[in-house]
């Protein structure tokens, strides 16, 4: 790539990125109570969700490990019948 065109394209991205964050800033420091309404919401919520879902992710963790092993011992036994003819 041109040198003259990778700064340009750098400087259009950077000036988006920019833009964007200073209006996200702008926009939450004027909403600063609603986020703060919206913070205690989510800490509640946030108990329930924990309770849910790492039981969830330990039985699907423990789902994944145990097909594989699966798959690893009938590998395994095939590779030995194999063998064995």
């Amino acid at each position: 790539m041109r040198l003259d065109l990778f700064v340009a394209y750098t400087a259009l991205g950077l000036g988006i990125w920019c833009a964007v964050l200073t209006y996200t800033g702008w926009y939450l420091g004027r909403h600063s109570t609603a986020i703060a309404d919206f913070d205690e919401m989510v800490a509640h919520c946030a108990g329930r969700a924990t309770f849910w879902l790492v039981p969830a992710m330990v039985a699907i963790v423990i789902m994944f490990v145990y097909v594989h092993w699966r798959r690893e011992q009938e590998k395994t036994r095939a590779d030995a019948n194999r063998a064995g003819e």
